[in-house]
């Protein structure tokens, strides 16, 4: 909210939030436990209804044993589920998974497109994904935010 609330106080109307996660046990240099993510999701929803700000939630990242300054640096991977990064080679990073789906103007875009971290985009967007745990989170409605294999990763 404190964050929200500074963005509109600057004129900015849109907020993209994203967490650098781990799971249980793995003492990646202070990122969030994974079971913060329904927190912060709820939070996020409540922001956005409130009309403080739009907010676009970027799936979020997996922690590793770096320096947690040199992690939150590097950012998210992308803006939402609908967006990739593209760096400067080429590479085609999913907003999900670690593995690159290509490079634009090397693979075809159909092949690209078929990569596995699309699937969601391909295929389970008609599904809802929403469990009995937290049935109201709009965050879910894709995946389950808690499936670590869907957090973004480093490719290299």
């Amino acid at each position: 909210a404190d964050l929200a609330d500074a963005a509109r106080s600057c004129g900015a109307e849109t907020i993209a939030l994203w967490a650098l996660v781990e799971n249980e046990g793995e003492n990646a240099s202070g990122a969030l436990p994974a079971q913060a993510l329904l927190q912060l999701g709820e939070e996020a929803e409540e922001i956005s209804e409130s009309g403080r700000a739009h907010v676009l939630w970027a799936p979020p990242v997996r922690a590793d044993r770096r320096a947690l300054g040199v992690q939150i640096d590097e950012g998210p991977r992308s803006a939402g589920d609908a967006a990739i990064r593209v760096t400067t080679d080429g590479t085609v990073l999913p907003a999900r998974g670690s593995a690159p789906a290509g490079t634009l103007g090397g693979t075809p875009w159909e092949t690209i497109w078929q990569h596995a971290a699309f699937r969601t985009l391909r295929e389970e967007l008609s599904v809802d994904h929403r469990c009995a745990r937290c049935p109201d989170l709009a965050l879910c409605s894709t995946e389950c935010p808690l499936d670590a294999s869907m957090w973004a990763g480093r490719t290299s």
